[in-house]
């Protein structure tokens, strides 16, 4: 009975955990969408003067400084204000500030907001040639650069997708990319391919297995073979709370619950993560080339 109220209670929550128990009590997954309400945005641009200053920036295409303006700004704005600048900034096409701006007014229910989906061309025609779901490609995006072009991590992965250019050369040589430099991989197009050519890599190598393809594009294929059980099999969301790693057993759980929010957004229907978690054991890796990095 105390279980069944925490479940009960937990279900009602948008979130990893709250859909497991969905599916433990076979109810409908709740996102609780409430958007923002629409406001004018006119009088932001001539009360903050870095938001005149960042749309000169972006018309010169200097990405760098405009980013500095954003989080010199968002350093200062009026806390009431937040949620009109995530709203401009969405407009503006600057979803990673969206984000933040929204993050750091903790408003976690605009749910366009939080998970806008740009570039869809790339997105889509990416997926379908790689044979792999869209929402998971957006899913591994938002988690990996809030969608931030040009960003680079301090080990040297770089854009949309965090690629690690040793990665993405490999990944470019098997499938016909013969230049991949730091430029390129900060070219949305140029990453979205190779990323999501890495996806279909890491499926095949984990017999289309989502949650060990995950954690692998997180922590690398060596890794999360030395993870599998030796003998049997492991349940998959056991296996993800057992992951060592706390920033890969975080990310494999963002990665799901925001893969099956974005794909009720684009779909207007969601996998269930019973689904997409099947147990895991020995019998899921399938034979690779050994000479990836």
């Amino acid at each position: 009975k105390e279980a069944n109220e925490l479940y009960n209670s937990l279900a009602k929550q948008r979130n990893y955990y709250a859909f497991l128990v969905a599916d433990k009590l076979d109810k409908p997954y709740q996102f609780n969408p409430n958007p923002v309400k629409t406001v004018e945005t006119k009088y932001l641009i001539k009360k903050y003067p870095e938001l005149q200053r960042i749309q000169e920036l972006m018309a010169v295409n200097w990405p760098l400084s405009a980013k500095r303006e954003w989080y010199h700004l968002l350093q200062r704005v009026d806390k009431n204000e937040l949620q009109a600048i995530a709203v401009l900034a969405n407009q503006w096409e600057q979803y990673t500030q969206s984000i933040r701006s929204l993050a750091k007014a903790k408003n976690w229910h605009d749910l366009t907001l939080r998970f806008p989906t740009p570039h869809k061309e790339p997105v889509m025609q990416n997926a379908d040639k790689n044979k792999i779901d869209p929402a998971w490609v957006y899913g591994m995006m938002r988690r990996e650069s809030a969608f931030s072009e040009d960003i680079r991590s301090p080990v040297g992965a770089v854009g949309l997708m965090q690629l690690m250019p040793k990665t993405a050369k490999y990944i470019g040589n098997k499938i016909g990319v013969k230049k991949v430099s730091y430029k390129d991989l900060s070219k949305a197009k140029n990453n979205i391919e190779l990323g999501s050519a890495y996806l279909r890599y890491l499926s095949n190598k984990y017999d289309n297995h989502k949650v060990l393809a995950t954690a692998s594009y997180n922590a690398g294929p060596n890794r999360v073979d030395s993870w599998l059980p030796q003998k049997g099999t492991l349940p998959a969301d056991q296996w993800i709370d057992s992951i060592p790693f706390t920033e890969t057993r975080t990310y494999v759980k963002a990665v799901l619950e925001y893969t099956t929010i974005f794909k009720s957004l684009l779909n207007k229907k969601y996998d269930r993560l019973k689904d997409v978690m099947p147990p895991i054991g020995q019998q899921n890796i399938l034979k690779t080339d050994p000479k990836h990095p």
